[in-house]
């Protein structure tokens, strides 16, 4: 088992019931932290139910009183693990692409960042990825494809916040910004 020291803890995520504590790492996957021990997911075949499809994980996020952890990847695309089973799930649809942050829409959707891509809604039912541009294309691009990530958060319902460089937030239904774009 790899030693755990700062640098490789990457992303860390807590439920007290039954997951314990989880924390994702840069190169060795993900670990599953009990009282009684530690389990250590790392990368599986695609497709396989064991493991992540990338070792290296960027986000985790998980909805309040739902068992799924929703993990995103190096390169690896989405993984879903189900706590109680202690299944994956990956999703094809995005294999391939640097998930750096997820974070919860309503009960269908996820927002995601995909790293140098944008942002882009994921519908859980039909596992497809829609973009969602903000204010305009020219500050869509700065924004979400100069090789920077962006980090997503939903504290309120109907408020997103995105961080780069600096922290703003939509007001979702209406597209107002906080601070204002110039």
């Amino acid at each position: 088992m790899p030693i755990l020291s700062p640098a490789i803890l990457f992303c860390l995520f807590m439920q007290i019931r039954k997951m314990g504590f989880g924390a994702g790492s840069v190169r060795s996957g993900m670990f599953n932290i009990k009282e009684v021990g530690i389990k250590l997911y790392a990368d599986a075949l695609l497709n396989a139910d064991y493991g992540l499809s990338e070792k290296s994980v960027l986000s985790l996020y998980q909805e309040q009183n739902e068992k799924d952890i929703w993990i995103g990847t190096d390169g690896g695309g989405l993984n879903v693990f189900n706590a109680d089973t202690n299944k994956f799930r990956h999703i094809p649809s995005t294999y391939g692409e640097k998930v750096a942050s997820i974070t919860g829409v309503d009960k269908n959707h996820l927002l995601i960042s995909l790293f140098g891509k944008g942002i882009f809604f994921y519908n859980k039912q039909t596992e497809h990825c829609t973009p969602l541009v903000i204010v305009n294309d020219d500050i869509n691009n700065r924004l979400c494809q100069q090789g920077k990530t962006v980090n997503l958060m939903q504290k309120y319902t109907g408020k997103l916040s995105y961080c780069f460089p600096r922290v703003h937030t939509v007001t979702t239904g209406n597209g107002k910004h906080s601070p204002p774009f110039i």
